[in-house]
């Protein structure tokens, strides 16, 4: 690439910024907040400049679609809620929770994703590859560490902290238009937008409010799950702001930046699916996490009922993990197949 990365990142931030202001000054954006609350004679009118704006292939929107819109919102809001997502949201749940067709583009069209910057507050940034379909050269994917400053605090740095950083908590954002008009709204509803939240609904889109990440986010996650490079990635950055708490964002030049896009696209994982079954992060609640038959995977999480319970008798007593399963079936979610599985795992032993 002829440029440098700082001049890439550059370019991006003048693009998103041009883009900010189009949509800021567009008449066609639906912030249901506003709308909801109104008046139905209200609302109508506001209903009615979107129309006027709504370009010429876009169906005209009604009152009945303003309820509609609303179901979708607040079904997406209980459903953060039931994760558990407040304020952030864990790499592998990204991963798990995305759309198929998501999934299948990371696979087939982006072999690339190394940071290419980062700073004192737990931001690093990552320059992922463009389809070969699209007419940009590469895609810009933003993620804030929510561990960052903890880990900092205290504590050896290992690899066992890299990863807790890497793999807890984050915010994320790209520059891509999948994620712009698709899920920047559903990220700034679960509380994980990096950077500006999103207030106009998704309405053309994505109204239904599905899916979670593009395929350049999603291949930023398999990095932050799967990459021993990353981990070590992150073992210096948290040294260096260790010893240097107030150093100055640091970008990678050019050499820098292809050498570790190298490094990671020689790793043995890029080769394998992007979605496995299994995942070592259980659900807080017990009762939360069961969803069909006993040996199928959980939604949100991969993870199989027996999975989850063998998980739950590591981390807990014998007693506290048989009062969930009590619950669990008192509130109609396990069936007695999935209890009998689970106390068959308990009984063998932790």
């Amino acid at each position: 690439m002829a440029q440098n990365i700082k001049s890439q990142l550059d370019l991006v931030k003048q693009r998103e910024q041009i883009a900010d202001s189009k949509r800021s000054g567009a008449g066609n954006i639906l912030n249901l907040g506003d709308v909801l609350n109104l008046p139905p004679t209200r609302a109508e009118r506001v209903l009615s400049k979107i129309n006027r704006d709504k370009g010429a292939m876009t169906e005209a929107l009604q009152l009945e679609d303003l309820k509609r819109f609303e179901a979708s919102m607040r079904g997406l809001q209980d459903e953060f809620k039931r994760m558990g997502v407040q304020g952030g949201i864990h790499p592998r749940t990204v991963i798990n929770k995305s759309l198929k067709i998501d999934i299948k583009r990371c696979q087939d069209e982006i072999t690339l994703a190394a940071p290419v910057r980062q700073d004192r507050n737990g931001t690093v940034v990552f320059r992922t590859n463009a389809s070969h379909k699209s007419g940009d050269s590469h895609h810009i994917v933003t993620v804030e560490f929510l561990n960052f400053q903890a880990a900092l605090a205290g504590g050896n740095i290992t690899n066992e902290l890299a990863n807790q950083v890497s793999r807890g908590a984050i915010r994320f954002d790209c520059d891509c238009g999948r994620h712009r008009f698709w899920y920047r709204y559903i990220a700034s509803v679960g509380g994980y937008a990096q950077g500006k939240p999103e207030t106009g609904f998704p309405k053309v889109r994505n109204p239904n409010t599905k899916g979670i990440a593009c395929k350049h986010a999603l291949r930023v996650m398999l990095v932050l799950t799967k990459s021993p490079s990353f981990t070590r990635y992150m073992k210096d950055y948290l040294a260096n702001y260790r010893q240097k708490p107030l150093a100055r964002a640091k970008t990678a030049g050019k050499r820098q930046a292809d050498s570790m896009a190298q490094t990671l696209a020689k790793e043995s994982w890029t080769s394998k699916a992007v979605r496995r079954r299994k995942n070592a992060v259980p659900p807080a609640d017990i009762r939360d996490a069961f969803k069909g038959g006993a040996g199928q995977s959980i939604a949100g999480t991969g993870m199989s009922p027996a999975d989850l319970a063998r998980a739950k008798a590591k981390a807990m007593s014998a007693s506290d993990v048989a009062r969930e399963i009590k619950r669990s079936v008192d509130s109609g979610k396990l069936s007695a197949e999935q209890v009998s599985a689970i106390q068959k795992i308990l009984e063998g032993g932790k």
